[in-house]
């Protein structure tokens, strides 16, 4: 799709020997999509939307500089960027479509993204370095990488803003001391800190706002958010449900596209209490040395 027209782009179409005439029509997100049959009810079918989209929709975000992170498998971070999309090749982050409502102009985002979230916690749990997700929600002592213990959580390769797939996973800074619990808690750390990378990335090319809105399973660790609402310098908002992407979904298909105060009341928020400037340059050190591993 050509994201300037909203259309299949002839040239595209071309280069993948892609039949343009086989393509279904692109719509709005919106709309009569036609009926499904449930037990003899007949139940109007009224959005389209992928996952993420929908999610950025559930958390409330409808203005440029609006953004939302969801913390599943990887960590994907999108915000929304207008009417009109931006292609910043060397940030490297994505232009995409948020939704279109019915026939109005599209609203475009930018989709920024760690391959690495929740992967990394489970591969960390079936090692044996944790057994039960409560033992790695608080630590007794100071953060990870103010005693220069660093995680680079790049098990399957570094995505946005490097887009390295040679990049290698790396603890940096273990001693005899180190313990289980202390890399984990890099570990944790690693992911707010790639998160970042993706934040400051988006920062070059769209106000964010101060309030970042996250969900999915990371965003039920304490230790986590508050790290990664000081690393941000923002506030982070978490909603007290678990099902965003649903919701949003919702809202999209029932046309009440603006009833989010039952969302908004039951939010919690992690305000910064701590500056991170001085540990952004370490780790920005530990990543150099595991980008371009083979």
């Amino acid at each position: 799709m050509n994201l300037q027209t909203g259309e299949w782009d002839k040239n595209l179409c071309r280069l993948f020997e892609v039949p343009i005439e086989i393509l279904p029509r692109i719509v709005p997100t919106t709309g009569n999509f036609g009926f499904l049959t449930i037990a003899d009810k007949r139940i109007a079918v009224t959005a389209s939307v992928c996952d993420q989209q929908a999610s950025l929709y559930g958390h409330g975000c409808r203005k440029p500089g609006d953004t939302k992170i969801t913390f599943g498998t990887g960590a994907f971070a999108l915000a929304i960027t207008g009417d009109q999309p931006i292609q910043i090749p060397k940030k490297g982050l994505l232009p995409t479509v948020a939704w279109q409502l019915n026939h109005e102009p599209i609203d475009f985002a930018l989709d920024g993204g760690v391959y690495n979230a929740g992967a990394a916690i489970n591969w960390a749990k079936s090692l044996g370095l944790f057994s039960s997700f409560e033992q790695i929600n608080q630590f007794p002592q100071k953060s990870a990488v103010s005693q220069q213990l660093i995680f680079i959580p790049a098990l399957s390769g570094l995505a946005c803003p490097h887009w390295d797939r040679k990049a290698a996973g790396l603890w940096i800074g273990l001693s005899l001391d180190t313990s289980p619990l202390d890399m984990m808690q890099a570990l944790l750390e690693g992911i707010a800190f790639r998160t970042m990378e993706v934040i400051e990335a988006m920062s070059h090319v769209v106000t964010v706002k101060n309030v970042i809105s996250i969900d999915g399973g990371l965003s039920n660790n304490p230790y986590f958010c508050q790290f990664l609402a000081n690393l941000l310098n923002k506030k982070i908002s978490v909603p007290q449900f678990s099902e965003v992407t649903a919701v949003g979904t919702a809202l999209l298909a029932s046309g009440h596209l603006s009833s989010l105060k039952s969302v908004k009341a039951s939010c919690k928020y992690y305000v910064p209490n701590e500056n991170m400037g001085e540990h952004k340059v370490i780790f920005n050190k530990a990543i150099q040395r595991a980008k371009d591993w083979y």
